[in-house]
């Protein structure tokens, strides 16, 4: 998985969020997909990619963001991601 392939879907995601109020199922998938086999491989591979790291933290920062706007359905989606994203941050201890 090219990590700047990642990181420009991680953007189309949140731009899509931000701009067109809709929670794209299909690239956060994608993106949740990715980060969890990667995730994996830091596990076997022991090292971290500063690029898998960085999508996890702006992922929950954008997920955050107060001035979304959001409708509550697409808030619980929000929420539940941020809950997802978080766990795999936690596999980094």
């Amino acid at each position: 998985m090219d990590s700047e392939y990642l990181r420009n879907k991680y953007i189309e995601f949140i731009t899509q969020l931000r701009d067109e109020k809709t929670f794209n199922e299909g690239i956060y998938d994608f993106i949740f997909d990715s980060l969890t086999l990667q995730i994996k491989q830091w596990k076997i591979n022991n090292s971290v990619p500063i690029r898998l790291f960085e999508v996890c933290i702006d992922l929950l920062y954008g997920l955050s963001s107060d001035d979304l706007n959001l409708s509550e359905t697409i808030l619980e989606r929000v929420r539940y991601a941020k809950d997802e994203i978080y766990g795999l941050l936690m596999g980094f201890e």
